[in-house]
């Protein structure tokens, strides 16, 4: 794939100008900046006083935790041949200096939740610290704690390269206005949430949402990410909303039992 695009951006200087303009709009369309939804209202329970949210547990295949791009498959280069599917990372870098998903994905949740108001305080273990040792002393003193743990299932994007069965002349369609690649960006955890002191279940849910995902030879113009970052950061406030509303209701039905 990078050799392609290599290909096509020597060969078509005329397309520099059309693809600038684009780039332009797009930026303006495109946000990776998370803002949280505003606090929820909580009418039908108590405040709880804290949420511990461990560390992300990571379940996700093999080829959507490469975080880079591999080279693209030559079926692609086969006449007639329509597209060639990978399932990819959807925050691929081109460099070495690449933020760990799992990392962000653990402030984001801590962030998101704590803006929802649900709980007084959220905690997560602190980078460095043991998650074991950190629960267990945050238990003792403080066994009023919730705690909730999120497995990641998938954060892909489902791409299907095409040069539309030119094999590389194809490529040359790309400066023409016809997309690189179709597919989805699709990402889905499992939340289960547990009863003060950590050990009683009290609910689980898993949460998948998707958005289409079309590749433009424009896209990375500028050093920009590659789009399906752009769509993941696009349907992750979509998963904030359901783990939210999942969390409120859980809670109200344990103190309604209670």
């Amino acid at each position: 794939m990078k050799v392609l695009k290599k290909l096509f951006l020597f060969s078509s200087m005329s397309s520099i100008l059309f693809t600038s303009a684009c780039n332009s709009s797009l930026s303006s369309a495109y946000r990776l900046q998370y803002k949280p939804a505003p606090s929820i209202s909580l009418n039908g329970i108590s405040k709880p006083d804290s949420l511990f949210i461990a560390n992300i547990i990571d379940r996700r295949g093999k080829e959507e935790k490469i975080t880079f791009e591999p080279d693209a498959t030559p079926l692609i280069l086969i006449p007639l041949w329509p597209y060639s599917h990978s399932n990819l990372n959807p925050i691929i870098r081109f460099s070495y200096f690449q933020p760990s998903l799992i990392d962000v994905l653990n402030k984001l949740f801590v962030t998101d939740i704590s803006a929802a108001g649900i709980f007084k305080q959220v905690l997560n273990a602190p980078k460095g610290i043991e998650q074991i040792e950190f629960e267990r002393k945050l238990f003792s003193i403080n066994p009023g704690t919730y705690k909730l743990e999120i497995i990641l299932k998938k954060a892909v994007w489902s791409r299907n390269l095409t040069s539309y069965g030119l094999s590389y002349p194809g490529t040359f369609l790309w400066a023409l206005g016809f997309p690189v690649s179709y597919g989805n960006v699709y990402f889905s955890i499992e939340a289960i949430l547990y009863a003060p002191g950590g050990s009683k279940l009290i609910g689980k849910k898993q949460i998948s949402k998707e958005t289409s995902c079309t590749e433009w030879i424009y896209d990375q113009i500028n050093y920009k990410p590659p789009i399906s970052e752009f769509k993941l950061a696009e349907i992750f406030p979509k998963v904030t909303k359901e783990l939210r509303e999942f969390i409120f209701q859980t809670i109200k039905k344990y103190q309604i039992k209670k």
